[in-house]
């Protein structure tokens, strides 16, 4: 058997020029982690994955795939706020306080404010529910039953809910859309009150806690999505000067604060380096 002979120069060129092609096609180009396994390990949290972003297809690691989505995410949410507020579309914000969590059987709204995207109150009333108001309850928004002695019944003021609701189609939002739409579809069920299918509508609805979110960018494994932040957090984050909280007219101008907040930042502010809590973990 004659001996292998030993490869030329220009071999050993070109499979030194082949290794570095696979070494780079698996490794991430922003933080220059590489996958061991070369893909053979699809599911593997070292695959290196084709991102195509800004005409081009990236190589990133799934930790900075993550990272530009969010970015992008982020530059988007700033632009489209920005022309809300720069075009003046008008919209509304709607806040409520309720008896206690929507699980609670007598879960039942006890104060409704609506202001508009200049942040003028166009409506606020309490309204007295058909029991005593539960302690935790109070201790969270500080609405007593000596508050509500003279309020009117829901099926009182709920006209004037829907009127704000129905008489125009500009978007409304709230901080917690599902809470407030729900809050509102069981409290009228619960006194026998029509809703319009307007206010039944989930496109009506627009929430801002879950754009924040996005905007944001705090990622849960646990909900494979990014985990929603109060709103007193939020204002804290976007250095809004703080006052009170869990009424229905202060909510809802928070939240406007915070999108005009974001909507500021359009153009004016990089990037951030990294994600909060960037390192992967499994919580809520």
């Amino acid at each position: 058997m004659s001996p292998r002979r030993p490869a030329s120069e220009k071999q050993l060129a070109t499979l030194a020029k082949a290794r570095a092609a696979l070494a780079r096609k698996h490794t991430c180009e922003r933080c220059g982690s590489e996958d061991p396994a070369r893909g053979l390990q699809k599911h593997s949290e070292d695959c290196i994955y084709n991102t195509p972003r800004d005409g081009r297809v990236h190589r990133y690691c799934i930790s900075c795939r993550l990272y530009f989505r969010w970015i992008d995410t982020r530059q988007q949410i700033e632009q489209e706020l920005h022309t809300l507020f720069t075009e003046y579309t008008p919209f509304f914000l709607i806040d409520l306080e309720t008896t206690g969590k929507l699980e609670e059987r007598h879960c039942q709204i006890v104060e409704i404010a609506v202001v508009n995207q200049d942040g003028q109150i166009l409506y606020q009333s309490l309204c007295k529910p058909d029991i005593l108001m539960p302690a935790e309850a109070r201790e969270v928004n500080g609405i007593s039953d000596e508050d509500l002695a003279d309020a009117p019944p829901f099926a009182q003021i709920w006209p004037d809910v829907v009127n704000f609701l129905t008489s125009t189609d500009v978007p409304v939002y709230t901080w917690n859309a599902d809470f407030d739409r729900e809050a509102l579809l069981r409290t009228s069920k619960r006194f026998q009150l029509p809703v319009p299918p307007a206010v039944r509508s989930k496109t009506h609805w627009h929430c801002a806690m879950k754009l924040h979110a996005r905007w944001y960018g705090e990622w849960s494994n646990g909900k494979n999505n990014y985990r929603y932040q109060s709103l007193a957090w939020a204002c804290t984050e976007l250095g809004i000067e703080e006052s009170e909280y869990h009424r229905a007219v202060s909510d809802a101008q928070h939240t406007l604060r915070v999108l005009r907040a974001i909507a500021a930042r359009a153009g004016e502010y990089p990037p951030p380096a990294d994600m909060p809590y960037h390192e992967r973990y499994y919580g809520e």
